[in-house]
């Protein structure tokens, strides 16, 4: 995020000014701590009610939460489509994650694998998907054609 820098210093400078401390004469008001909260959060950065400026951390986000925060993957991968080692370290990402969002919503699995080809087999089984491996049968469900090629 090319942005990430300006904001994490423009943070930074409200911090050291007391913005974000209520006993100062400095503070901006709790609704304005909240909508940049809010508005960072929707990026997948948490600001601490201190006014540090972090990543959010997938792993420790479950239902709503996540769904949010692979939504903000998402949106951050499309805007570096043309950056190639952000999409694609975003992408992988947002794989793994969702592999394991699936793997705790549809099976309630709190310690999904961590090697990724049994964590990704194992949503795409959750998700009733088939892999390439798998021959095409008359009558099957329509998310069983998916994905015919190779991964």
């Amino acid at each position: 995020m090319p942005g990430r820098g300006f904001v994490a210093e423009l943070a930074s400078m409200v911090r050291s000014c007391g913005g974000f401390r209520p006993e100062s004469p400095n503070y901006v008001g709790a609704d304005a701590v909240k909508s940049i909260r809010d508005a960072l959060a929707s990026e997948g950065y948490l600001l601490s009610s201190d006014g540090e400026l972090q990543p959010q951390v997938l792993d420790t986000l479950n239902g709503v939460e996540l769904t949010k925060a692979l939504d903000a993957y998402v949106r951050r991968a499309q805007r570096g489509a043309e950056d190639a080692a952000l999409l694609a370290g975003t992408s992988k990402d947002l794989l793994e994650a969702t592999a394991v969002h699936v793997l705790r919503e549809l099976w309630s699995n709190t310690t999904p694998p961590q090697h990724f080809p049994s964590l990704l087999g194992m949503a795409f089984v959750a998700l009733e998907l088939k892999t390439p491996e798998n021959k095409p049968v008359d009558g099957e469900p329509p998310q069983h054609r998916l994905h015919r090629g190779p991964l």
